[in-house]
């Protein structure tokens, strides 16, 4: 074996500080995406006419779906928070929507603010708040 071979070896002991760096990077890069619960009824109404396949949104009930949002903190802080109706569209139950809704990444749609803000995990609002410091 020649010396530079042997000297390209990795420390085993190594690997998993390299392994959890990029785990550290990789949940930065998506600290800022959120997950807020939000009802159905209220999500069906934000959405255009044309992607709506229901008249009546009483048979919807007061069920409730999960929307993932980009950068939510960071919308939360500049007083909007949007998401493409394909976002929403995901979130909803197909019955509800026309499949068009699911490719239609440029239209955005504004969530009221108010509840958003509601259905926000506090433990992560708590995370954000928080002072760098005492988070490490």
């Amino acid at each position: 074996m020649n010396q530079d071979a042997a000297s390209d070896k990795t420390d085993p002991s190594e690997i998993w500080k390299i392994i959890s760096a990029f785990q550290d990077i990789e949940s930065m890069l998506h600290e800022d995406d959120e997950t807020v619960t939000l009802p159905v009824a209220d999500l069906i109404g934000l959405l255009p006419d044309d992607y709506v396949s229901l008249d009546d949104l009483s048979s919807v009930g007061d069920s409730k779906a999960s929307v993932k949002i980009d950068n939510l903190f960071f919308q939360l802080s500049k007083g909007k928070v949007e998401v493409p109706v394909s976002v929403l569209a995901v979130a909803l139950p197909p019955e509800f929507i026309r499949p068009q809704a699911l490719e239609d990444e440029h239209t955005m749609v504004r969530l009221p603010l108010q509840a958003v803000v509601k259905a926000v995990d506090p433990a992560s609002l708590k995370d954000r708040i928080a002072p760098k410091a005492s988070r490490h």
